[in-house]
C-alpha cells in the first residue's frame, strides 16, 4: 500500500514539473506610450485596436513587428511605431537567462477627450 502511494506522489510531481517546463514567460511591458492620431483617423472618427505581432528580444524591445489586424488609415503604421518604442522585460529562462519570444500586442486607439 506504501508503495502505491510513494508512486502516486513521484507520478504527481512529474507531471506538475512536465507543466511547469512547458509554461513560457511572457514579456511583461514596462515602458508604454500612447499613440499618436493620424489626421486622417481623427476626422473620420476611427476608435479600436491595432494588434501587432512582434518578436520581444532578450533586451526587451519588439523586433520584427507585423500588423495582424488593421484599422487603417495610417494608424496601423502608428501603432507599430508606437510599439518601436516600447520596453519590456523579457521572458526568462528558470536560470535566469533572457530569451527572444513572439508575442502579439493590441495598441489601443480611442479619441476620448483628444483634440
Amino acid at each position: 500500500m506504501n508503495y502505491v502511494a510513494v508512486l502516486l506522489i513521484a507520478t504527481t510531481a512529474i507531471v506538475s514539473a512536465q507543466s511547469t517546463k512547458s509554461r513560457k514567460p511572457v514579456p511583461v511591458a514596462i515602458y508604454k506610450i500612447a499613440p499618436a492620431y493620424t489626421q486622417e483617423a481623427r476626422q473620420a472618427i476611427i476608435e479600436g485596436d491595432v494588434v501587432l505581432r512582434a518578436i520581444i528580444n532578450e533586451k526587451g524591445k519588439a523586433k520584427t513587428i507585423r500588423v495582424i489586424k488593421p484599422l487603417g488609415y495610417g494608424l496601423d503604421e502608428k501603432a507599430m511605431a508606437c510599439l518601436r518604442k516600447w520596453r519590456f522585460q523579457p521572458a526568462i529562462t528558470r536560470d535566469g537567462r533572457s530569451y527572444s519570444v513572439q508575442r502579439d500586442v493590441s495598441i489601443e486607439f480611442r479619441l476620448g477627450n483628444s483634440k
